[in-house]
């Protein structure tokens, strides 16, 4: 079986807003599950970071340990999007 690796970046995701769009998501999990049959496929997403902002009130430009904080925060929650 043929792999695939596709990567989509957090503009994509967020479609230009600081919001995660999950019409976004879906127009990208669509054509993912009627390939899968054929292809491996693996999706490497970023986007931790705006997902976990649109649920706390933390702002931009703060520290890489709270950005870390986000992006494990942020990660459970795009994967329940997705």
């Amino acid at each position: 079986m043929k792999r695939i690796v596709l990567k989509v970046g957090t503009s994509t995701l967020t479609g230009g807003t600081d919001r995660i769009s999950r019409g976004k998501i879906e127009d990208i999990a669509a054509p993912i599950h009627q390939l899968r049959s054929e292809y491996e496929i693996i999706l490497v997403t970023l986007g931790a970071i705006a997902a976990a902002r649109q649920f706390s009130d933390i702002e931009k430009g703060c520290t890489v340990q709270v950005k870390q904080a986000l992006a494990a925060i942020g990660q459970l929650q795009l994967m329940r999007m997705y």
